[in-house]
């Protein structure tokens, strides 16, 4: 899925119609993510271009990844190719969806302790 953060008060950025568009061009997963002072609320992107998006349509962080990992939200399509390395199947998923922040979720068997990998800054 596809995610543009916003704190409450930038929700009005004239950028964020463009943003919007651009992520529904790529996948209709896509979501606009709310950060305030009680919490984030995720809406879907195409309700959001609404002018008064309904309160009904937002979701948890938290309900939005646990949905996604029940296969009930997200889009295939724009996934990681898992026959490649993690770090190299990531930075080419998000290079070709122009994404500067990126998170993959590996879901195993088990109890095997997970290392965590944080892309590098790149250099402007």
């Amino acid at each position: 899925m596809l995610a543009q953060a916003r704190w409450d008060d930038t929700t009005k950025d004239a950028k964020l119609p463009d943003q919007i568009n651009k992520m529904l061009d790529c996948s209709e997963s896509s979501y606009v993510w709310v950060f305030g002072p009680h919490g984030v609320t995720c809406y879907p992107a195409g309700d959001y271009l609404n002018p008064e998006p309904e309160e009904e349509s937002g979701q948890t962080v938290g309900s939005l990844i646990a949905r996604g990992l029940r296969c009930e939200e997200g889009d295939r399509g724009i996934g990681r190719d898992i026959t490649k390395p993690l770090i190299i199947s990531l930075n080419e998923a998000m290079e070709e969806l122009g994404a500067r922040t990126g998170v993959a979720f590996t879901m195993r068997e088990g109890n095997r302790r997970l290392r965590f990998y944080r892309r590098p800054k790149r250099k402007r």
